[in-house]
């Protein structure tokens, strides 16, 4: 069963957008505001053209907040992360969530609207670098690589102990350790295996 979580960045940053495109439209209405742009019918096809880059910019940067979407996908062959943006040409990266490293960055006014500036980087691809992800975002992905840690250092742990189990006969064989050291041991951390033995 596959089961995807799907994210987008926080709506906070379309709002720094649209406070960017207020405070350039603002600049230009004091540049233009003095040199009397209403006498003036050209200074007032300037003033709006003008006006007009900022205004794009923000309705682009809609559409790119829009488009991209990071998917987290959990399936019986194990977890993926999954990035796709672009406007006109749709573009995908997929790593395995245990190629995946997650940095955080958490300041007081973030914490305040439920978001976070994360950096999401692979040994082959950058998925987020310091942008505004949902709270929630984060939650998850670390959940998901944390708990991938701790499977690999408890598969390697059991590793050692199952080594040091079927060692332990040939340990006390040559003199090197107590038997009753190794049988305490051994039954208090991996007593099965070593009745089995």
């Amino acid at each position: 069963m596959l089961t995807r979580t799907v994210y987008r960045r926080h709506i906070f940053e379309i709002v720094e957008e649209f406070s960017d495109a207020v405070f350039w439209t603002a600049i230009l209405c004091l540049f233009f505001i003095p040199v009397g742009i209403l006498s003036d019918h050209h200074r007032l096809w300037a003033f709006c053209l003008l006006s007009l880059f900022p205004i794009a910019g923000f309705g682009i940067e809609i559409l790119r907040w829009w488009n991209e979407r990071y998917i987290i996908e959990i399936s019986p062959d194990g977890e993926a992360l999954r990035k796709q943006w672009g406007i006109l040409n749709r573009k995908e990266i997929k790593d395995s969530m245990k190629a995946v490293g997650v940095f955080k960055e958490e300041p007081l006014y973030m914490r305040l609207i439920g978001a976070c500036r994360i950096q999401v980087k692979s040994s082959s691809n950058a998925y987020i670098e310091g942008r505004l992800v949902p709270t929630a975002f984060y939650e998850e992905l670390d959940r998901i690589t944390s708990g991938l840690k701790k499977a690999r250092s408890v598969e390697s742990t059991g590793n050692v102990v199952i080594d040091m189990v079927r060692m332990a006969p040939q340990l006390v064989e040559a003199g090197l350790v107590d038997e009753a050291i190794v049988r305490a041991f051994v039954e208090e951390t991996y007593g099965a295996m070593w009745r089995s033995a």
